[in-house]
């Protein structure tokens, strides 16, 4: 797989609850960043496969996504930047957001070496309170 069909082939696997896919792609010492208001339960900078194992149990205990959409992707050397879109509520609140959103992987030998998402930070923290 190249790199562009390693990132679409993440979003399924997101999409289908099966995070082992998405960690197996991804560095030992990856290094991801979703930044974020610490109202965002499972926002942060994080660094290895554990850490980011963390982030999916902390998200999937205070988010439900009705929608994740992918919509393009832009690919140049070891760098895939997708955009797309999504929706959810917390369960905590049980109030709603959406973001456009746009991730930029970088990769090193077939592995994710670093991630960094861009969304709307204040929409989402404001579901959260």
């Amino acid at each position: 797989m190249n790199n562009v069909q390693i990132v679409q082939q993440g979003y399924v696997d997101f999409s289908q609850g099966n995070i082992e896919g998405i960690l197996n792609v991804m560095s030992d010492d990856v290094v991801w960043i979703d930044p974020g208001y610490p109202d965002i339960p499972y926002a942060g900078n994080l660094k290895g496969r554990v850490q980011v194992g963390e982030f999916f149990k902390k998200m999937d205990a205070a988010a439900v996504y009705t929608k994740f959409e992918p919509r393009s992707y832009i690919a140049q050397g070891d760098q895939v930047v997708a955009l797309g879109f999504f929706a959810g509520y917390s369960k905590a609140t049980q109030k709603t957001f959406e973001s456009d959103w746009a991730m930029v992987w970088t990769f090193k030998n077939g592995k994710v070496m670093h991630l960094e998402i861009f969304v709307d930070t204040n929409t989402i923290a404001k579901a959260y309170r």
